[in-house]
């Protein structure tokens, strides 16, 4: 996409995001954006499907209420931005930088964040449906009242984040870094647990059933709670 059309999209869209009877929302469909600077622009409540986005930063973008749909994050820097409330269905944000970004309210489905760096995001009350998180790192997340159902977390990093409250239901977590990671009145099962690494800092009032320990994560060796999180 041309920048300088898309300069102009995003300037419309600013000036309707304050006046509503001026400018127009931003909609883009069938489109690459290559290489552009969109740092702490104005995009909230933007639309977005089948959108491919390459090496374009969008650090510090203000993303809330944004709706995206087929959209694929390639080489982009989206820390610190701001996607507060956002619909994500079949969104590859894979080895994305996410780093402080504010993702909470946010409705996710079918969609991959594997290898992104998520340290320090905000997850609160986000919803993940079918989502992949394989090998992500997600140090010092604050992940308070999130639900995950139906996802990969396999390799992934919890240590130090906020889990509390949390519902993961059918939830792969083998190999999961849980050191130091805060688990207070979560909710887990079934979930698959072989191989977490580390204790977590505290493990209080949780309810945890149906957890696999096999290695296979087939169902082979059901226990109680009782060895989870043995470090």
């Amino acid at each position: 996409m041309q920048r300088q059309l898309l300069e102009q999209l995003i300037r419309e869209h600013e000036v309707w995001f304050a006046d509503r009877s001026q400018g127009s929302c931003l909609k883009l469909s069938g489109v690459t954006i290559e290489g552009i600077n969109l740092s702490g622009r104005r995009l909230s409540e933007a639309v977005f499907q089948d959108v491919e986005f390459f090496r374009v930063s969008l650090r510090g973008a203000a993303m809330h209420r944004c709706k995206m749909e087929g959209v694929c994050f390639k080489a982009s820097d989206l820390r610190e931005a701001r996607m507060s409330d956002s619909v994500l269905l079949r969104v590859d944000l894979s080895y994305s930088l996410l780093l402080g970004a504010e993702i909470d309210g946010l409705r996710a489905e079918d969609s991959q964040f594997n290898r992104a760096k998520m340290d320090r995001a905000i997850l609160i009350k986000s919803l993940f449906k079918r989502c992949s998180f394989r090998e992500a790192s997600l140090k010092d997340a604050d992940m308070r009242r999130a639900h995950f159902s139906h996802c990969v977390l396999a390799g992934a990093s919890l240590e130090g984040a906020n889990l509390s409250r949390a519902l993961l239901v059918d939830v792969d977590l083998r190999g999961v870094v849980v050191r130091d990671a805060v688990f207070n009145e979560t909710r887990m099962g079934p979930v698959k647990v072989h191989g977490t690494v580390g204790k977590p800092r505290t493990y209080l009032d949780c309810g945890a059933e149906e957890l696999d320990f096999s290695s296979d994560g087939d169902g082979t060796d059901i226990r109680d709670a009782e060895g989870l999180f043995a470090g």
